[in-house]
């Protein structure tokens, strides 16, 4: 677990957590997300590594489904993704509404809808799981404040012998930002359209 920054609360309840599997990176300073987990990837000692953000949650079976579909696939350096469970206030709501196709570029995919009522489309970072090794050449890149998870994932379908997976299944579940005027703004839902716009011509 990388901890990002000062959060002492959260560094009490993991160092009281008594399996020698856990290891705590506690970060003085804070680096950032895409930076915090390029760490988590080096300090790995596995084969295979998955994110989880701080507010999102996996389905007890999350990891055995994706691995399956990766011993399953022909491919070098598959990266398995799922659907999500989105958790609002109002209820419950299964996303993308539309599959993934891996016939397509993912760019189409994240970007072309045929309609408005499409729904957004992500293949957000704590649905993925792919090969500790290709993780390490494909990092997060640093000076992202936002599009991180799009970013990484348009960059690693480029690489000779990737290929993106999603299941159909929603294996991780996104609690998504509270409207309300004095919730906190989140990443996503942050009003910076030149940002984006920036990103779009470098990406």
């Amino acid at each position: 677990v990388v901890i990002d920054g000062d959060d002492r609360q959260t560094s009490q309840l993991l160092n009281a957590i008594t399996d020698q599997r856990l290891r705590i990176i506690d970060l003085a300073i804070p680096v950032g997300a895409a930076e915090a987990r390029n760490l988590g990837v080096h300090e790995a000692q596995g084969e295979w590594v998955a994110f989880l953000d701080d507010d999102d949650e996996w389905f007890p079976h999350k990891l055995s489904r994706q691995m399956v579909a990766a011993r399953q696939s022909t491919a070098l350096w598959p990266s398995i993704s799922s659907r999500l469970l989105v958790r609002r206030s109002q209820g419950d709501s299964i996303s993308p509404l539309r599959s993934y196709s891996s016939k397509k570029p993912v760019s189409d995919y994240l970007f072309c809808r045929s309609s408005f009522q499409d729904g957004p489309h992500a293949l957000q970072t704590s649905t993925l799981l792919m090969r500790r090794e290709f993780m390490l050449s494909v990092p997060f890149r640093i000076n992202l404040k936002r599009h991180q998870d799009w970013d990484w994932v348009l960059r690693a379908e480029r690489v000779p012998g990737a290929a993106i997976i999603v299941l159909e299944e929603p294996l991780a579940i996104y609690r998504a930002p509270d409207p309300s005027p004095n919730a906190r703004e989140s990443l996503s839902c942050a009003h910076d359209w030149q940002f984006s716009m920036d990103w779009g011509s470098d990406v």
